[in-house]
């Protein structure tokens, strides 16, 4: 349920862009690339070309919404290496940080739109440290600094109030004791608003048509400025400040 509405998504974005602007297509874990280009017939062909599921795992890739037993955030599978996935979670940072490197020197404003159903960014257990994803996370806030990139999260779930019949895939998979479900699903909620909430975008989740929300998104990054700086004692020691 969640590529077709990522596609959807996608090509609203494609048609949101400007007549000057120039827009490129990438994947996580795998389609095909296309790279940054005003021509809107071939970012649709790379948006609608087939590629590698969300990361929902294989109860969510395979099966019909109406009838799963698990809810996204607690998908067994959700980062299987059997499913193409990514088994320490920080395949998508890792993804991002390497588009801020690339469009570091950029001198236009910049700005990405990350389809996701939520990067693990967080740590899951405090005291309990994952390196891959503490380094990869670290790495990301760093390049995205540099870069000056603005990110706008866009989550495909759709509404998912975990509350049966209140919302499209909670037919049948909401057990009696709710707690489970709503901490996986704030600990994903979190996830999903940390890169907007840093570099100044928005967050659109439980949202049925999130594409609907494009327009002003677009329509905000019209304006843009950067402040800067001398600081009154620099000190050249090769450290950030």
């Amino acid at each position: 349920i969640q590529q077709p509405a990522a596609r959807q998504i996608a090509l609203g974005a494609v048609d949101a862009l400007g007549p000057d602007d120039l827009a490129a297509v990438v994947h996580v874990l795998g389609g095909t690339p296309q790279n940054f280009t005003r021509d809107r017939a071939r970012l649709r062909a790379a948006i609608n070309s087939p590629f590698i599921g969300l990361g929902d795992g294989e109860e969510w890739a395979n099966s019909n919404p109406l009838t799963r037993t698990t809810p996204l955030s607690q998908s067994a599978n959700r980062n299987s290496p059997t499913q193409g996935n990514c088994t320490s979670g920080s395949c998508s940072l890792d993804a991002v940080t390497r588009i801020a490197e690339s469009l570091r020197d950029a001198p236009r404003r910049k700005m990405l739109l990350f389809i996701t159903t939520g990067p693990s960014i967080q740590p899951r257990l405090p005291g309990v440290r994952n390196d891959d994803t503490q380094v990869a996370r670290e790495k990301l806030f760093r390049a995205l600094e540099v870069a000056n990139l603005t990110i706008h999260v866009l989550d495909p779930t759709g509404l998912e109030t975990l509350t049966p019949g209140a919302d499209r895939v909670s037919n049948g998979r909401i057990s009696a004791n709710r707690q489970p479900e709503i901490q996986a699903n704030l600990e994903r909620w979190g996830d999903v608003t940390i890169l907007p909430a840093r570099t100044g975008g928005r967050a659109v989740t439980n949202a049925n048509r999130p594409e609907e929300f494009l327009p002003a998104l677009f329509k905000e990054s019209k304006s843009y400025y950067a402040l800067g700086f001398m600081s009154e004692g620099p000190r050249a020691h090769g450290r950030l400040h």
